[in-house]
């Protein structure tokens, strides 16, 4: 997230409400004068590390709204992720990818960069952050997107939580984190799913760590 970095690092504030309130209402006022037309809210210098990125913000503005009840986030909101929708999704296989346990599955994943075969393996970890920047939003927009983006969100996240857990196996690259983000994701999504789809998305999460390449210590 580059608009909180040039705030430096959050454990450098106080612990109080006041002090995150306003690094987030300051983050969501970058944001408001960044989003383009299409709403877009990647930051214009970032190549890699991209496909959730906008989404991220997204998520960010939506809770931002929530504590705050900024008039001006509503639109901001439905608009960018409007653009997560129609622009960041991708269902095709990415040639190159090696971890893929089903071969054109359709599911959908975020990019970690947008160009075909450019550095895939950061995939994996993209989608993970894009499932749970996903259920950050359905549980911080209650009343702020209407119902067909609500669903589209919905079915997209299960969707991210397939491709990780059924089409695709974990590398950790040195980093476990990734493998707990999807188990966290998915534990989260369970409770917007209908009841038969969310037990069964709380049950898989083992998937994640019962892969060929374990993390390391």
């Amino acid at each position: 997230m580059h608009l909180l970095h040039q705030r430096g690092p959050l454990h450098h504030l106080p612990d109080t409400p006041e002090a995150y309130d306003a690094v987030l209402a300051d983050v969501a006022e970058q944001a408001l004068r960044r989003i383009t037309p299409e709403g877009n809210l990647e930051h214009p210098d970032c190549q890699d590390d991209i496909g959730d990125t906008s989404l991220g913000m997204t998520s960010l503005l939506a809770f931002a709204w929530q504590r705050g009840k900024d008039p001006r986030l509503p639109e901001a909101v439905r608009r960018s992720l409007a653009f997560h929708l129609r622009e960041r999704v991708y269902t095709e296989d990415n040639p190159g990818y090696p971890n893929l346990k089903v071969r054109n599955s359709g599911l959908p994943y975020a990019r970690y960069v947008l160009e075909a075969i450019a550095h895939p393996i950061g995939d994996w970890p993209s989608t993970a952050w894009a499932l749970l920047q996903a259920v950050n939003i359905l549980d911080a927009t209650d009343g702020l997107v209407d119902d067909e983006q609500r669903t589209a969100l919905v079915e997209l996240a299960h969707g991210y939580w397939r491709w990780l857990t059924e089409a695709t196996f974990f590398n950790p690259q040195e980093a476990g984190n990734q493998a707990i983000g999807c188990v966290v994701g998915g534990l989260m999504l369970a409770r917007h799913l209908p009841p038969g789809k969310g037990s069964r998305s709380a049950r898989v999460p083992s998937v994640c760590t019962r892969t060929r390449s374990a993390p390391t210590a």
